[in-house]
């Protein structure tokens, strides 16, 4: 009896063991790869699409998107959610805040009938691939607020149809291109909240259409080019969270329709009616720039020493921390000895010591205000000069900007 029970346990455990054999797929077998779809089903698009889209789901998370209805299971590319067809290709794609996540693949260069791509509000990360720039037919470009795109942009410069660039709330970094003042149709340009740095350049006066102008929020510098003053169609411009110094351009503020504009927390100055003119479309610009003090003075006293006291009227914008850094140079371009700083923006005076009896000395206040909240950049302004011994006045020298 016990020889038999034996048995039957013997039995059941091969059983048991044959079924997980065959219900558990060897490794490296055909049936552990992961399900692919098989493009050339699909009629209703060409199978060069028909991969690119494939590619998107499978390097973007797919399978975790929050709707993905036909996706690599409906044989009609048309029928799959976001996709939109005209004339038997892709025109459109619109997967915003769809749970997308990972690198945008290469072959997306190859939906080159696509008009419209809205990827916008997901987490898409890594470089912009080259093959956007194959998108000749696309008018509106959205990959806004994904948060990890990163890296310079790639040549767009073939997109002749781009009406709408939307690249705002990323990582991207380099210079803004001269390229992009060839995209003669664009009417919206955003490339705010990213790390965009260097200088403005002055092709961007060729967008005769544009409207908006948004590049707030980035590691940009240097003067506001005059040409900005040919865009006539320019309603809203947002300049705020730079490093922009020198005086606001008065071409740009005598622009036709321009109701919306922000410059706050740069190192701006303006003439009084430019001035007025900011402060009545952006009233805090003025209190919110890292500028030279004015009326700055100095005075020559011997104790026995040689002693220089400075004073000078403190910024408006004494918020966000900061302070005034003093120096002296024997030459008007430097070398600069740095002799301190003070606590904060809101003191008026500073005494220089250790310098040598009969040598004129240039002398040097800049104002400095750390990074802080939206602003990533440590902006030093323009420095207020004079001669110590002669009090004379010098025109400022271009200003100094850092990140952090």
């Amino acid at each position: 009896m016990k020889k038999q029970k034996a048995i039957l346990m013997g039995v059941g455990f091969l059983t048991i063991w044959l079924a997980l054999s065959l219900s558990t797929p060897a490794a490296g077998s055909a049936s552990a790869a992961p399900n692919v779809f098989d493009c050339s089903i699909v009629t209703d698009v060409p199978l060069t699409e028909c991969q690119a889209l494939v590619d998107l789901y499978d390097t973007a998370g797919g399978s975790t998107w929050t709707a993905k209805t036909g996706w690599r299971n409906a044989s009609t590319v048309c029928s799959w959610f976001g996709v939109t067809c005209t004339g038997g290709h892709v025109s459109g794609l619109d997967l915003n805040n769809n749970g997308l996540a990972g690198p945008l693949p290469a072959g997306l260069g190859n939906l080159t009938s696509l008009v419209d791509l809205n990827l916008s509000g997901n987490a898409l990360s890594g470089p912009l691939p080259a093959g956007l720039g194959s998108l000749t037919a696309l008018k509106n470009l959205d990959l806004s607020q994904n948060g990890y795109l990163t890296g310079s942009l790639p040549a767009l410069n073939t997109l002749t149809q781009l009406e709408s660039l939307s690249l705002y709330n990323n990582q991207l970094s380099g210079s803004i291109p001269a390229w992009v003042g060839s995209l003669s149709r664009l009417t919206v340009l955003d490339l705010a909240g990213n790390e965009f740095s260097g200088v403005l350049p002055a092709e961007l006066g060729n967008l005769a259409s544009l409207t908006v102008l948004r590049l707030d929020t980035n590691r940009l510098e240097g003067h506001i080019p005059a040409s900005l003053g040919s865009l006539s169609a320019l309603a809203e411009l947002s300049l705020s969270y730079n490093g922009f110094y020198g005086d606001f351009p008065a071409a740009v503020a005598s622009l036709p329709v321009l109701t919306q504009v922000f410059v706050s927390y740069n190192c701006l100055t303006a003439n009084p009616s430019v001035g007025a003119w900011l402060s009545g479309l952006d009233p805090a610009w003025a209190n919110t720039q890292t500028v030279p003090p004015s009326g700055l003075q100095v005075q020559e006293t011997r104790t026995p020493a040689l002693v220089y006291n400075l004073s000078w009227t403190p910024i408006a914008y004494q918020a966000d921390g900061g302070y005034y850094e003093i120096s002296s140079a024997t030459q008007p371009g430097g070398p600069w000895f740095v002799h301190g700083q003070t606590a904060s923006k809101a003191v008026s005076t500073y005494t220089v010591t250790g310098l040598t009896d009969g040598v004129p000395y240039y002398i040097r206040v800049r104002s400095y205000t750390p990074a802080h909240d939206n602003q990533m950049n440590n902006l030093t302004s323009q420095p207020g000069l004079v001669l110590a011994g002669f009090k004379v006045l010098l025109p400022a020298v271009l200003a100094s900007f850092s990140q952090p």
